[in-house]
């Protein structure tokens, strides 16, 4: 239970944070931003290490293609 009614706390914090940034939804638009999506569908994740077979790539090129 600990661990959600930490969870429950930051996803406060989020949402206060959010709030006051949010942007008016455009029209055909089901959230305003990116922030509102991961609000309604993201979830936490433990982190774990790339498989033995998968190299890692370079530091600070993630999107360069």
């Amino acid at each position: 239970m600990p661990q959600q009614q930490e969870e429950s706390s930051e996803q406060q914090s989020r949402l206060q944070w959010l709030l006051p940034h949010r942007l008016a939804v455009r029209e055909g638009w089901r959230y305003a931003s990116l922030d509102g999506l991961l609000m309604a569908h993201g979830r936490w994740f433990t982190p774990s290490p790339l498989p033995a077979e998968v190299a890692p790539g370079v530091p600070g090129a993630c999107f360069r293609e």
